[in-house]
């Protein structure tokens, strides 16, 4: 009788016995309903024929190359003593209960081999396995090792589907060309590998295990120990499974794997040197690097922002410090300490920036919701760079921080490198019309995409010139290309992040620098005693000061970023200079020549003073924390040098004087000039070759004699509303002289009575409480004294400076009179009679040098003496002038060394306002009598030129309400008003009073003659 039992030919022809040959025999098949007994022989390996190979029905040998492929994959059986020493087959299974029943069920009580149909059954049986261990048994008859110990035993659902995927890729890699029918299995089994995690990562709960978890612990793991990619390839076919069934979210499967990341990367535990960070890195790149993981709605709201916190600058949230204790480290151990944060910072952000890079190129979409992701965070902060948020006590709570900005910013710049690199004219590629473009808040993220735009609120930003009318520049009609959007992506991330960056960087050098002062003179005055208090307090508060600026310090020097930040921010002033002559041709960059154009270019009022803001930041911090890169830059320098003069002494190129003031500052840093000190060591060879060589260097000495153009146009409109730049300039200046002198000397004053009443003993007679107080109060006297000093002994040094080539404005009716009096001010108190109570002990320590103070003030009187108004004005100051004072202070002039030539002059002046004196005397004698119309009401002295208030109707002196209107002009969002009744006035209102301006000059030619 036939028989459809596919493994009946597997027996050999020999008679049947009652007892079974071996173990493995089996005693009956199936055969159409009737029971046969036969002899199995072993379970045959794939590599080894056996005797009547050719016996074997197709259908035998299919379901043996299944329950074969099947052990070998999953380590399952179904087969309670199988034994088998087969190559290729596992030493332990796990046998499967309820998997063996159901088969015998359905193919009789000697069924042992699986069937295809139910093997995702029997792997969800062994998934469920609350021990897999309990039930690992032998396929060698070879001692059992613990259940724990064997692969098959392994407990963890998500390790052991990807050891089964493992051992399925191993067992494809290594078939043969004739065993096409077992790879096909194989693959099957690879599928159902796949849709299976897919079912762990989505619903974990079933399996009752922390799938995640155990999905991070994987990927971690594998990162350490060199599998990663192996690893990823797996999730990533598990990704693309999930995106074939549109019911199935990846976000929901590998999620909660990002969200534990994030846990890992708490600030508060994170740590720059851990060297898990490169792990963590590898899982983010791995999200990155595949399309269906790398929407940035997913990853990068939830992990990116994490990671751009790892840095070596301190925080309230982090208890590392990488300079412990810095005063006791040597220089050279505190430069190795920063050598190594570089190459860690260095390392983190190159990883960072491939993780960027990698969605970018993922997939357009990502693309776009990455720049939207960038967009929106620097929009979130945009408060960030005003002052007022930063003295708001939640600033850390409602923006991002320093760290995050700056490894943003770092990224960014990698970013921008292909186009910006020294020599290239990539830069050119950037459209600058980008800014007329008005993306808000209100801007849908397709509208962005759209238009190729996700930086917002650049159109509402100051720009470098005003725009005339109202007709917006023409925009392109295709989107602006990814080389734009990121170019001023990283502008404004540099604005929000590097400049705030920096002030605090600033700030903390500033209070270091005063904390080293305070224990130096702590210890001083202390003995140095160890157990004093307040030495210990303020060592250890200059200790962390001293640590926090190395860490800012070496966050900031990073190679890779000060090199990225400077060739960056070079091509940007290659940008900008290209702008003004380019003519609207942006096929190649142009280098701009002269003469340059009359009429500014309509594209610069598109470009955002924040690009030539941004520029000169970094240079002039370039220029105080690292000269030797800007040498380093080789011939790239000169366009900075063009940038300069080009837009410094041009109002009609940029409009903002104090950005061009700024540029002066540039100017200086550029110069090749050598001084004592650690800048002995700089190279400047480009530097000189730069100036000697540049090809607008005709043009340099325009840029800088600019300010005496500014001087000329201020004389020629100085009752002009709102008052000239220049006349704006030195009425601040003056204000500023004024006021830093007297707060100087009040503090002299002060500490001159402390000293006075520690040498008569009058201090030690005080309660120690009170003595402890007064200390305190000194110390924080001499500090202000020392910052006033300084800065009030360069005003006036700077007026002196000034004076020597202007003149006309400061003798002008409106400034005489304000500047005679401030200077006969300031000598009365530097050699009259109360100058005594400015001799305090030790002079250097203060930064008090009165005999330079008196030297400056003395040349001011010389620069001026020869005008005529400027003298009159000194001798008719009632309240400072006196006769004797230049008398002393010639005196002084002759102790610190001053020059003949300068005493000689000195005395000429002095001459001459006796004359002016003696004047003054008779015309006060002649005009004693002078009629109460005639009288200025402010000043109570006889008008010169009266003018009427419009409003008022007053009758004032034009010099005393023009000095009234220019000293509210100084002041922020301050209004011009008449004096009298607070109406809004401005000079070009006041109504000339010619009838009583001849008057006056009449009566007065009367009274002289008598």
């Amino acid at each position: 009788m036939a028989t459809s039992n596919p493994f009946a030919h597997l027996v050999k022809n020999q008679p049947a016995s009652d007892e079974p040959s071996s173990k493995q025999e089996k005693d009956v098949l199936e055969d159409e309903g009737a029971t046969i007994p036969v002899h199995l022989p072993e379970k045959v390996g794939q590599h080894e024929p056996l005797e009547g190979d050719t016996q074997i029905t197709d259908q035998a040998r299919i379901v043996q190359t299944i329950d074969r492929t099947i052990q070998k994959v999953f380590l399952v059986t179904v087969d309670s003593d199988g034994m088998t020493f087969d190559r290729g087959m596992p030493t332990c299974c796990v046998y499967l209960v309820d998997m063996a029943a159901m088969l015998k069920e359905k193919h009789g009580d000697n069924w042992c081999w699986f069937d295809w149909e139910l093997v995702e059954s029997a792997l969800f049986e062994r998934l469920l396995l609350e021990d897999p261990s309990f039930h690992v048994i032998s396929m060698n008859n070879s001692d059992t090792p613990p259940g724990g110990q064997s692969p098959a035993g392994q407990k963890q659902v998500l390790k052991y589907l990807l050891e089964s995927y493992n051992r399925c890729r191993q067992l494809i890699g290594q078939s043969q060309e004739d065993e096409e029918e077992e790879v096909t299995y194989l693959k099957k089994c690879e599928c159902i590998i796949i849709s299976n995690t897919v079912t762990c990562l989505i619903t974990p709960e079933v399996y009752q295990q922390q799938i995640h978890q155990q999905a991070l612990d994987i990927l971690i793991k594998s990162s350490t120990a060199m599998e990663f990619n192996q690893v990823a390839e797996f999730f990533q076919k598990v990704a693309e499974t999930l995106n074939l069934d549109e019911d199935l979210s990846v976000s929901d499967a590998f999620m909660p794997i990002l969200d534990l990341l994030k846990f890992k990367m708490n600030p508060a535990k994170a740590s720059l040197s851990d060297p898990m960070n490169y792990a963590y890195c590898d899982i983010l790149q791995m999200y990155a690097s595949n399309p269906a993981l790398a929407e940035p709605r997913a990853t990068s709201c939830h992990s990116l922002d994490m990671f751009l916190l790892l840095s070596c600058i301190p925080s309230l949230e982090k208890t590392e410090n990488f300079f412990e204790k810095p005063s006791t480290k040597g220089p050279s151990e505190r430069q190795t300490t920063m050598e190594y944060l570089w190459k860690l910072l260095s390392e983190w952000n190159k990883r960072m920036h491939q993780i960027f890079k990698s969605i970018f190129k993922s997939s357009t979409e990502n693309r776009n919701r990455l720049l939207y992701w960038i967009g929106s965070c620097l929009n979130a902060n945009k408060s960030r760079v005003k002052l007022w948020s930063r003295q708001s006590f939640d600033f850390r709570v409602k923006y991002c921080s320093n760290e995050f900005f700056l490894n943003l910013a770092a990224v960014l710049l990698r970013l921008c490198e292909p186009f910006c690199k020294p020599g290239s004219d990539a830069i050119v590629s950037v459209n600058l019309s980008y800014c007329e473009v008005p993306v808000n808040d209100a801007t849908p993220e397709k509208g962005m995409a759209s238009v190729g735009v996700h930086t917002r609120g650049l159109a509402e930003v100051t720009k470098l010139i005003k725009r005339e009318g109202e007709t917006p520049l023409e925009r392109p009609r295709q989107p602006f290309k990814f080389v734009t959007d990121i170019y001023f992506l990283t502008q404004q991330c540099m604005n929000l992040g590097f400049h705030v960056l920096l002030e605090d960087f600033y700030t903390l050098n500033r209070q270091l620098h005063q904390l080293q002062e305070a224990y130096r003179d702590a210890t001083a005055t202390g003995g140095g005693a160890t157990g004093n208090p307040l030495i210990t307090r303020l060592h250890e508060e200059m200790e962390k000061a001293m640590s926090q600026f190395l860490a800012y310090r070496s966050a900031l020097l990073e190679s890779t970023f000060v090199e990225n930040g400077l060739y960056y921010h070079i091509a940007s002033t290659r940008l900008l200079c290209h702008s003004i002559s380019s003519e609207g041709d942006n096929s190649k960059l142009r280098q701009p020549t002269l003469p340059l154009p009359e009429k500014a270019p309509d594209i610069l009022t598109a470009i955002p003073e924040l690009i030539a803001e941004n520029a000169i930041d970094f240079l002039m911090f370039l220029r105080r924390f690292n000269e030797q890169k800007l040498e380093d830059a080789g011939d790239a320098l000169a366009n900075v040098m063009t940038f300069v003069i080009l837009f410094m002494g041009n109002k009609k190129f940029m409009n903002n004087p104090h950005l061009r003031a700024k540029l002066a500052e540039v100017l200086e840093g550029l110069l090749p000039i050598r001084e004592d000190g650690n800048r002995a060591s700089i190279a400047i060879f480009h530097r000189e070759r730069m100036f000697k060589e540049h090809t607008l260097d005709v043009q340099l000495s325009h840029a800088v004699l600019s300010i005496f153009i500014l001087a000329k146009e201020a004389l020629l409109s100085i009752e002009d509303h709102p008052a000239p730049l220049f006349l704006q300039f030195i009425n601040l200046l003056v204000n500023d002289a004024i006021f830093m002198l007297d707060e100087a000397m009040t503090h002299l004053k002060s500490i001159r009575e402390y000293e006075l009443q520690k040498e008569s003993g009058e201090f030690q007679s005080l309660p120690q409480q009170e003595q402890q107080q007064r200390e305190r109060q000194v110390r924080t006297s001499t500090a202000v004294a020392r910052f006033f000093n300084v800065m009030s002994r360069e005003s006036v040094a700077c007026l002196a400076f000034i004076t020597e080539e202007i003149k006309d404005i400061f003798t002008h009716p409106v400034m005489v009179e304000r500047i005679a009096a401030m200077f006969n001010d300031f000598l009365l108190k530097l050699v009259g009679k109360k100058s005594a109570e400015l001799k305090v002990r030790d002079f250097s320590k203060l930064e008090f040098n009165p005999g330079q103070l008196v030297q400056d003030i003395c040349q001011v009187y010389i620069n001026l003496g020869d005008k005529d108004e400027f003298c009159r004005a000194v001798s008719q100051d009632g309240r400072s002038y006196d006769a004797n004072l230049f008398a002393k202070a010639e005196d002084v002039l002759r102790k610190i060394v001053t020059s003949i030539e300068i005493m000689e002059e000195l005395k000429k002046f002095s001459d001459r306002v006796k004359e002016f004196a003696q004047e003054q005397v008779r015309e006060e004698e002649a005009f004693a009598d002078a009629p109460e119309e005639f009288m200025d009401p402010v000043t109570c002295t006889i008008m010169n030129d009266p003018v009427t208030l419009p409003s008022s109707k007053v009758n004032v002196d034009r010099s005393v309400i023009s000095r009234h209107l220019l000293s509210y002009s100084s002041l922020p969002n301050s209004d011009h008003t008449d004096p009298f009744n607070r109406s809004p006035l401005t000079m070009d209102q006041v109504i000339p009073n010619t009838e009583l301006k001849k008057k006056i000059v009449d009566w007065k030619r009367e009274q002289r003659k008598k």
